[in-house]
């Protein structure tokens, strides 16, 4: 081959014979516009040299059917390379040197796929059906013809022959190692590599990692003892562990299987099982527990105050040490069997409810507790759980350090009424809470106790918008109408309307107030301080209409109110009236105020016509006639 012809994205494609030196077992390639290759259905190509093609960022390599193959050359690669392998049966050992990101291959017993999610890889060892077992150490190298393939920590090496491997198998010396077959391994020990993956560990029986890193082993079904290099097993729950276990301890092991019964010796920084079948984990010491679906789980032993995150399902015996975790297809059949009955779920349910502390999750997690509690399942445990949410929320960032709240913790979630919700959810997130709380205060002495919070909170503009647009739905929950009419005579009581100055896109709520007026008993006192906070707080240019109406109902107090208001100084009408009124405008509107308060009940509805009718003040788009009145 004498040229290699590219495309206009920098792509070839060779088939068949197509090397050009060392008597066609090499092919020199020396194209700097070189991005993506193809090269198929070559029996005696050994070796791929990309070198001369200059400093580029990625290469796509697709080799396919090249039985021979060994050596692959990469040019100065700034992000690495994309190589896929296809070979009939397992391919003889290949050795890359240069950086690669992706390397996937695919045999007819078996495949891979691996990929660099940080750094790229610094060359890559294939170990395949010609590989001898000194391959597996890696201070040997591998010599090629024209030098030797050092290891350096970055490199890759890939068992992809299994019967390369021992029955006790020790890897040592560096870089990350990758066993997609290790199914002829009863015993591994670790003692070097950074990163280490094992697959298909079905007969392994001992693990001892006596190095810092990462390691996961999956297929595990006989495992039995986890070990590092003192083999030292904790001998009380509150014993700690020594300096020279502290000192090794930098370990993130993964073990994925079937296996029955774990026993860790020495320390380890974090432990992520997933094993649905365990029933039986000793750990000596950790400082981070992650247990996925771990559901048969009945015997652990564990060291006093180590985090246990749990995933799916929580183990009986770490109800009360553990954080809960399930996705939501899970936690949605968790909710259905609870609601038919299964009530036994519900305070693993509840503690994974109480620790999704994002805006969306809290969301969530007050409407389900709204859910249940309309069927009055479990009232005061609801209210708990939605106490821990709040303390969960203060917290945020702070979470991940934290295993359980303090009585610190509960007692400043009870004493503030705020939420992070989404954008789009915040009238409904406090919405439910109103709800979740006038549904447990009957049941629960802490949600009693809370409504004093409500009403200290609730004299805050952002949060007496969301009371009043509870309180004044058509048949809303009596119990928090009570409350906002006794927010509404505390305000009275400060006198400092003008603070509470609500927004056009919010004042249509205020216009429903008059349907607080409607409830049994009222005292002097709170019918005052609703008609206040109607003349204060509802738009101007509803209130006519509204006073005429509670003429009829409240004669007295609202006759007097208008009075009381058509003396006021101008200053209150310049605050009240939309836009900048004049002295004039001024004047008429006391003047109408005061024919309101004398009018009698049934003339007041002409009366409300012709002031309309001679307004020169256009109503807002957000005041449209919506029918409210005949509501109120």
């Amino acid at each position: 081959m004498d040229t290699l012809l590219l495309d206009d994205n920098g792509g070839g494609a060779l088939v068949g014979k197509c090397g050009n030196a060392h008597q066609g077992t090499w092919l020199v390639v020396k194209e700097m516009h070189l991005r993506a290759l193809d090269i198929h259905d070559d029996p005696v190509l050994e070796v791929l040299d990309f070198r001369g093609c200059g400093e580029q960022a990625h290469l796509h390599l697709q080799l396919d059917r090249l039985p021979n193959l060994r050596m692959i050359y990469l040019p100065e690669l700034s992000q690495g390379a994309v190589i896929h392998l296809f070979c009939m049966d397992v391919p003889r050992s290949v050795f890359i040197d240069g950086n690669v990101t992706e390397l996937d291959a695919d045999w007819q017993a078996g495949t891979l796929r691996m990929v660099s999610h940080k750094a790229a890889y610094e060359g890559v060892r294939l170990l395949g059906h010609d590989a001898h077992s000194d391959d597996l150490c890696p201070s040997t190298g591998k010599k090629g013809e024209d030098g030797e393939l050092t290891v350096n920590p970055n490199q890759l090496s890939v068992v992809l022959n299994p019967s390369l491997l021992p029955a006790s198998l020790r890897l040592s010396g560096e870089g990350t190692w990758m066993l997609p077959d290790a199914s002829h391994v009863e015993q591994c020990v670790i003692d070097g590599p950074a990163k280490v993956s094992i697959e298909k560990a079905s007969v392994l029986k001992t693990l001892t990692i006596q190095s810092s890193g990462s390691y996961e082993v999956a297929g595990i079904k006989a495992l039995a003892t986890v070990k590092g290099a003192h083999n030292q097993l904790r001998e009380t729950p509150d014993a700690r562990p020594s300096s020279s276990l502290r000192h090794t301890a930098r370990k993130h092991l993964t073990l994925r299987g079937s296996a029955k019964a774990l026993t860790f010796a020495d320390a380890w920084d974090h432990v992520q099982l997933h094993m649905p079948h365990l029933t039986t984990l000793t750990l000596s010491w950790a400082k981070h527990v992650a247990l996925h679906h771990c559901r048969a789980l009945t015997t652990v032993s564990l060291p006093d105050g180590v985090p246990v995150d749990c995933y799916g399902s929580v183990p009986h015996s770490l109800l009360n040490q553990a954080r809960f975790f399930i996705d939501e297809s899970t936690l949605a059949q968790c909710l259905t069997r609870i609601e038919a009955g299964e009530h036994g779920l519900l305070e693993g349910v509840l503690n994974v409810l109480a620790q999704r502390h994002t805006p969306h999750g809290v969301f969530y997690t007050l409407s389900t507790l709204l859910r249940l509690a309309k069927q009055g399942i479990a009232l005061n445990a609801l209210w708990q759980c939605r106490r821990s949410l709040s303390g969960w929320q203060r917290l945020g960032g702070r979470k991940r350090k934290r295993l359980s709240l303090s009585h610190q913790d509960y007692q400043r979630a009870d004493q503030r009424w705020t939420w992070q919700l989404p954008e789009d959810r915040v009238e409904e997130g406090f919405s439910a809470d109103l709800h979740l709380w006038a549904l447990c205060m009957p049941h629960s002495p802490d949600a009693r106790a809370y409504r004093k919070t409500l009403l200290k909170e609730a004299q805050k503009h952002d949060c007496l918008v969301h009371l009043l647009r509870v309180a004044t739905v058509e048949q809303g929950l009596p119990v928090i109408g009570e409350l906002a009419t006794d927010v509404l005579v505390a305000l009275y009581g400060q006198g400092e309307w003008p603070r509470l100055s609500i927004p056009n896109g919010q004042a249509g709520i205020v216009r429903y107030l008059p349907r607080l007026l409607r409830a049994r008993d009222l005292t002097p006192l709170q019918t005052t301080a609703l008609l206040n906070a109607i003349a204060n707080l509802a738009p101007w240019t509803s209130l006519p209409t509204l006073f005429a109406h509670q003429l009829a109902y409240n004669s007295g107090p609202t006759r007097a109110l208008l009075l009381m208001l058509s003396r006021q100084p101008d200053e209150w009408f310049r605050w009240r009236m939309p836009g900048f009124p004049s002295s004039q405008a001024i004047t008429a509107a006391k003047q109408q105020l005061l024919q309101l308060a004398l009018v009698p009940a049934s003339g007041a509805p002409t009366l409300v016509q012709q002031m309309e009718q001679s307004t020169v003040t256009p109503e807002p788009a957000w005041l449209v006639d919506d029918g409210f009145l005949a509501d109120c």
